[in-house]
């Protein structure tokens, strides 16, 4: 089984000086990648990085929030993949859909649609 980085409670985070417009662009195609089935990889259209609490396995890395690098790309993670992974719940069910999340120098973070912050998409002053 191949270890991931898995993000829990993940959100998106945006500068304040790439504007909200950029926001707005990003968070818009995400939702309709989230919603639309027939593509599996979002080359995401602008500036934007994951906060979350990073797992190896079930252990939280001292339990602190992180922020990746860039994003570039999000893909959905077949079935297949998904079962080679050990950063999975204990249990998951067919409504958790699992995401992977590609930085600009290719670094992976593993998400669940469903577990993410109560704000998705936060403007920030920096990181």
């Amino acid at each position: 089984m191949r270890q991931c980085n898995m993000l829990k409670n993940w959100g998106f985070c945006f500068l304040n000086k790439h504007g909200n417009l950029n926001r707005m662009i990003i968070a818009d195609s995400f939702d309709l990648f989230l919603g639309q089935k027939s593509s599996n990889r979002l080359r995401v259209p602008g500036k934007c990085v994951l906060k979350g609490i990073i797992y190896k396995g079930n252990e939280a890395l001292e339990g602190k929030e992180i922020h990746t690098e860039e994003i570039r790309y999000i893909d959905r993670v077949n079935r297949e993949l998904e079962q080679k992974l050990q950063c999975q719940p204990e249990t998951t069910s067919p409504q958790h859909n699992l995401y992977r999340a590609t930085t600009i120098s290719g670094s992976e973070f593993f998400f669940y649609s469903d577990d993410h912050a109560d704000e998705l998409y936060q403007m920030i002053e920096r990181i």
